[in-house]
């Protein structure tokens, strides 16, 4: 799959934590958003390996951001 990563037209987001120490940032999540063109990295500061728990808001803003880049709306 990693080679056609640069031919996915989607908005992707992806959310990280700075203190992920289980796969760090530069493991997987900054090397993704380099290959992916329409990717969009948010590092989050003092946050660990389930940022979905963590940082529920900053997910859920990253979400709602792939949303409207895909041209979708929220039902909110």
């Amino acid at each position: 799959m990693a080679a056609r990563y640069p031919d996915l037209r989607s908005p992707v987001e992806i959310i990280h934590g700075t203190a992920d120490h289980i796969v760090g940032i530069d493991i997987h999540a900054r090397p993704l958003a380099r290959q992916l063109p329409n990717a969009r990295l948010t590092a989050l500061p003092g946050i660990g390996h389930m940022p979905h728990h963590a940082a529920e808001r900053a997910t859920l803003a990253a979400v709602e951001r792939a949303a409207r880049r895909a041209g979708l709306h929220s039902r909110a």
